[in-house]
């Protein structure tokens, strides 16, 4: 009976152990994997001068996907820099001056592309620093909301802002033929734009289709195309966004304030464009690079600490045992 109890002990110690070390093998498989992941995704960049361009419109820098046409441009910096001081010193006091009641406005758009949903963010916290108040879904629905409920803000708001891209309209069309196929959040805003562009003149002139990819008819549904856009593929992004913004806030096109705040960004873009040299061009960017590599190669020595804590983890239980 002893010797049986001795043995049953010997074994349960063992198996012990063999857990023990099962799961040091699979931390540490893990932790390695992810190391390999890191170094393979910082040699391919520094193998393509630190960046390679996806079909998205996203540049991978190290283990960092980012905007192609934006975060490493500074031209783009000092213009958005131009935008938000405009706003500050003139849009705003003149609005305020005005009275002008603040706004809302529903922002439909299509998901599945990276980069369009990045732009779709931007330019919602650009409207948002104007003084709109915008709803976007990725900031305003949380867990257990009704999406009925807030896709029915369609009727409610001001504006509906409608994105044109090509998988938009793909995504409509197939709303329209196999409702199946189509997420039931924007079959809703489909319909109810729709409804309100085809039965009331009123509340359809409150719907503004903006063109970012394409033409009207590769992006948007038949009902929009006949509407002016605001066309953000061709001409200057913040340009475009002071001319929406006069719109949105129905500010009158003789008025000679506002027209002025434009033509004064103009001059921005331009003398932006004339004194930027090609040397600072490259020494933003590549700072711009080396901020995002220095953030990986702190997450590198992380993981290195990582396995240096499995390693001990094991020592400890082992001892123990």
């Amino acid at each position: 009976m002893f010797n049986q109890s001795k043995f049953f002990r010997k074994v349960k110690s063992l198996r012990q152990s063999s857990i023990v070390h099962l799961v040091f093998l699979i931390v540490l498989f893990n932790i390695s994997a992810l190391q390999v992941d890191t170094q393979t995704n910082l040699s391919v960049s520094q193998q393509s001068s630190t960046s390679s361009r996806s079909s998205s419109g996203m540049i991978k820098i190290g283990l960092t996907d980012i905007p192609e046409k934006e975060s490493l441009s500074l031209e783009y910096f000092v213009k958005e820099r131009a935008y938000l001081k405009l706003l500050e010193k003139d849009i705003l006091p003149y609005l305020r001056r005005k009275n002008v009641k603040p706004l809302t406005c529903f922002i439909s758009y299509a998901w599945g592309d990276r980069y369009h949903e990045y732009w779709v963010k931007r330019f919602c916290e650009m409207l948002n620093k104007a003084g709109i108040q915008v709803l976007l879904d990725k900031w305003v629905i949380r867990k257990g909301n009704i999406l009925n409920e807030y896709v029915k803000k369609i009727e409610e708001v001001d504006w509906v802002i409608v994105v044109g891209t090509k998988l938009y309209l793909e995504k409509y069309n197939k709303r329209a033929t196999s409702s199946k196929e189509k997420e039931h959040v924007v079959k809703l805003e489909g319909q109810l734009i729709e409804h309100l562009v085809r039965y009331s003149t009123e509340r359809g002139n409150k719907v503004i289709p903006i063109l970012l990819e394409g033409t009207l008819e590769e992006s948007l549904p038949f009902m929009l195309r006949h509407k002016i856009s605001s066309e953000f593929i061709n001409n200057d992004y913040f340009e475009e966004l002071l001319k929406l913004i006069h719109d949105l806030y129905n500010i009158d096109n003789r008025d000679k304030h506002f027209e002025r705040i434009i033509e004064k960004f103009k001059k921005y873009a331009i003398a932006t464009s004339a004194h930027i040299t090609e040397a600072e061009r490259k020494a933003y960017e590549e700072k711009r690079t080396n901020k995002i590599l220095a953030l990986d190669k702190e997450i590198e020595e992380e993981i290195d600490l990582y396995k240096d804590e499995a390693f001990k983890l094991v020592e400890e239980k082992e001892e123990i045992i």
